[in-house]
């Protein structure tokens, strides 16, 4: 709380000191309107979004750039970091959002869903989930890295749901679970094993 930063048409994110209203130093590097920053929970690193469309990551110590991330087609209109800083947010009037990887500025997931500008968003106090909002709704997503096992569990939850339309009881969704052929053994037995919930939660 001893740091605040402020962006502005000029491109530049100025750093100030909250206690004595001194500035010790001013970010250039963005070409358009930066339109956001935001500090890392530990105070290591600043993240702004801009206007043209790059994402920077900088040093809030010395206020050296660290990362240029690009990807957006758009102007960047918000960035977050996770909980443990390890992930940044960016959202963009291109109608995604993407997540980056802090330590190496790698984009690790790009989320489409939004039909108009993504205008913020905000991780969940554990960063398992990411909401993020545009003019009228407000999306959640699962927001951890892509894993073979998250795989299994998706396309688990896809089938699920799918199937259980189609049968008349728990016992025969089951069946068809383990009859089906085309689907791998981590998927069949996440699927078994989410049998009795789905069936219960089914519409």
């Amino acid at each position: 709380g001893r740091r605040l930063a402020t962006t502005g048409e000029d491109g530049m994110v100025k750093v100030w000191d909250a206690v004595t209203g001194q500035q010790p130093f001013a970010l250039k590097g963005h070409t358009g309107h930066a339109k956001s920053a935001m500090f890392s929970p530990d105070g290591r690193w600043l993240a702004s979004g801009s206007a043209d469309t790059t994402v920077k990551i900088w040093d809030a110590a010395t206020g050296e750039e660290t990362f240029t991330l690009q990807g957006h087609a758009a102007a960047t209109s918000s960035v977050s970091f996770s909980p443990d800083g390890r992930r940044l947010a960016s959202t963009s009037y291109d109608n995604t959002v993407k997540v980056w990887d802090v330590a190496t500025g790698q984009e690790t997931l790009t989320l489409q869903g939004h039909a108009v500008p993504v205008i913020s968003a905000s991780f969940s106090p554990d960063g398992k989930r990411l909401a993020t909002s545009s003019v009228g709704n407000v999306k959640v997503w699962d927001s951890r890295p892509w894993t073979p096992e998250l795989r299994a569990q998706s396309q688990a939850r896809g089938l699920l749901t799918l199937r259980r339309s189609q049968v008349a009881s728990l016992d025969a969704l089951q069946e068809v679970i383990r009859s089906d052929q085309t689907i791998s053994d981590p998927v069949r037995q996440q699927a078994l094993d989410w049998s009795p919930l789905f069936w219960k939660a089914r519409p």
